[in-house]
């Protein structure tokens, strides 16, 4: 692992007393990642707690598997970002995961990553990223094929935009086998969403995103020189998009730019569905201009 994240990772387990609970069941029981988005309106059971204080302890295996994933140019985010770039993007990657364990009847745990999935399916929509088992690290990123009882429950290509297909796991969902493209489409816009409204049929403004320190983002839209909007306090990129985006009125996309460089025009609906892709095209993009652009 390269030595920024490494480092990182050090001082974080130094100022960390973890819940002995939570580390063990990384060692031998089940934890499970989650995209922030999808486990926000989950209604746990009581079975599943919430353990985000052993997240720099997971981040070591998230992040040794993130960083060395290749993309369609055969390039992996540890060849295209250095240094402080590169610890920003897996940050950025980590904040946008929520991470549970299960606390309930040991002789109910899952036996394998097959039945683990089927267990997880039965609770929630959503599958997760990343999970532990026993002891054992899974990225659902790399290729899978998982089935119980002959019923396939879970399938990745393996792709960073892949297809999934699952089936009603035992005890879940009724119904028939159905996909879901990644990134999944965002959510309905909020009932609170801010309105922009100007004469015409619509209109495109800019919108930038800043980086004010590590974690820590915000987002001007402008339109003629003028200021419509702004924003901050967001943990990641992907989430200042996906604010941004959350808006209804006369406005049709944004022209976004990251740092002050522009990165492409995008309507709402890319905006909110794929942020996390735009994200991590901004970064690439800004690595690659130097430290002299930005």
């Amino acid at each position: 692992m390269p030595s920024i994240l490494a480092e990182f990772l050090a001082a974080q387990e130094r100022s960390n007393s973890t819940m002995p609970a939570s580390c063990g069941a990384l060692k031998s029981g089940l934890v499970i990642a989650m995209d922030t988005k999808h486990a926000q309106d989950v209604a746990w059971p009581d079975d599943f707690v919430e353990c985000e204080e052993i997240k720099s302890i997971a981040a070591r295996q998230i992040w040794a598997s993130l960083i060395y994933q290749t993309d369609e140019r055969g390039e992996s985010m540890a060849q295209r970002l250095k240094g402080e770039l590169l610890l920003d993007q897996a940050l950025d990657h980590l904040s946008d995961l929520r991470l549970f364990r299960y606390s309930g009847d040991i002789a109910l745990l899952p036996g394998s990553l097959d039945e683990a999935f089927s267990f997880v399916l039965s609770k929630t929509f959503f599958p997760p990223t990343h999970v532990w088992l026993r002891g054992e690290f899974h990225d659902m990123a790399y290729p899978h094929a998982l089935q119980v009882d002959g019923q396939q429950v879970y399938v990745s290509n393996g792709a960073g935009s892949s297809a999934l297909r699952m089936s009603a796991a035992s005890g879940g969902r009724e119904g028939g086998s159905f996909e879901v493209s990644t990134p999944v489409q965002g959510e309905a816009i909020a009932d609170a969403a801010p309105a922009v409204a100007r004469s015409g049929s619509g209109f495109i403004p800019r919108l930038d995103v800043s980086k004010l320190e590590p974690g820590f983002y915000e987002f001007q839209v402008t339109y003629d020189g003028e200021e419509l909007m702004m924003d901050g306090g967001f943990d990641s990129i992907r989430s200042a998009l996906e604010s941004a985006a959350d808006v209804t009125g006369d406005i049709k996309g944004f022209e976004f730019a990251y740092r002050g460089i522009t990165i492409g025009t995008y309507p709402l609906a890319m905006l909110r569905q794929q942020a996390d892709r735009i994200a991590r095209e901004a970064v690439a993009t800004v690595a690659s201009l130097g430290d002299d652009h930005w």
